[in-house]
Order: structure tokens, then sequence, then C-alpha cells
């Protein structure tokens, strides 16, 4: 092709080659390389092309097929072509209603968890509701020992000592250490203190 090109630039010259376009230029390449009677034979070839033996044409066959069905068809042993394409059609049909039947049954399992997760709310944790509760009081001056926005004294009840006037991280009552101690098992022998009444012998 290149002694081509140049035998064709020292004809017609450096600028009439340069202003050649591409669909030109294969045209005459094709009309030296390959003339129109030499393609003809060869198409003619082309088409007559044909595989003699039924085995081969099977043998070629399966082994065009994907691999998701290739060893299926191998096993059977197809005689013909007949045989091979039927059992072709037939696997392929099974792999689509399989996949169809497995895509509808996820749809269904996802809508149900989703169906099931809107029904089901979570309730809000304790600490999110204080913090809530707080913030929506902010026009009320926050309390240091609730932590809490609100007007007048503060009244925490401890759940400890049953008492108000603080919170039950904060209780000093003598009922709330002995409950403590006793909890740790100081002796075998010891007595428990209930927290609720202060007596020995119970825990309420």
């Amino acid at each position: 092709a290149l002694t081509w090109w140049n035998s064709h630039v020292r004809i017609v010259g450096n600028d009439a080659a340069d202003v050649m376009t591409w669909i030109e230029l294969k045209k005459k390449m094709a009309d030296t390389y390959c003339p129109r009677n030499e393609m003809k034979k060869i198409e003619s070839e082309f088409w007559n092309l044909e595989v003699q033996e039924e085995s081969d044409r099977v043998e070629r066959y399966i082994g065009g097929l994907p691999d998701s069905i290739h060893g299926s068809v191998t096993a059977s042993k197809p005689k013909t072509m007949q045989e091979a394409t039927e059992m072709t059609t037939g696997l392929m049909d099974k792999k689509i209603c399989t996949y169809a039947e497995r895509q509808a049954a996820n749809k269904r399992k996802f809508e149900d968890t989703s169906r099931n997760n809107q029904g089901q709310q979570q309730p809000p944790k304790r600490q999110d509701v204080a913090r809530e509760y707080a913030a929506g009081s902010g026009s009320r001056p926050l309390c240091p020992k609730c932590n809490f926005n609100h007007d007048g004294p503060c009244t925490p009840r401890c759940y400890k000592c049953n008492k108000i006037g603080h919170l039950s991280h904060d209780c000093r009552s003598p009922t709330n250490a002995n409950v403590a101690k006793n909890l740790r098992g100081n002796g075998a022998g010891q007595k428990v203190t209930c927290y609720k009444c202060g007596a020995q012998g119970h825990f309420k």
C-alpha cells in the first residue's frame, strides 16, 4: 500500500494527493487491491460454506452456547440439530422463568420489610425526650439541678431514697449507702437493708 501511495503521489503531485478525501482514497485502494470480480468470488465461497456432517454441526452449535446451559446440553448428548435446539430452548425458558420468579420474590420481601419498618416506629429514647423537652422551653430559665427549663423552685424526686430535692446520682442518704454496702457483700453473715424503709432483713 505504501509503494502504491508513493507512486500515486509522483503521478498526481503532492498538492493533489493532499486534498484527496478518505472516501476517495479507500475507493482507489479497493480498485487496486480488491477488484470487484475477486470480491464476488470470495463472497460466493463464503455463502457456500457448509458443515457437511450433522454431528459436526451439533458440536459447533453446542460450543457456542453460554456457560449456564452448555454443560446441560452437552450431557444430554443430542444427535441432531433439532434435538440440540429444542434442549437449548427449554433450558433457556426455564432459566428465564426462574430468574423472573426470584426477582418477584425479592420485590415482595423488600416491600414487606419496608411496610413493617413503617408500622413499627421505634419509641424515642428517654434522653432524646428530655432533650426535646428542655429545648422546647427556651423561654424559661434552665435549672442547674435537673437540667430542665422551668419556673419556680426545683423539686426533683430521688428514686433511691424517695425524697424531694435531689436526684439519685446526688443521693447521700444513709439508706442508699447501706444498700450499696450490702450489694458489695462485706461478709457472708451480714444482714441486708431495705432501700425503702431502712430496716434490715429484706431489700424492699
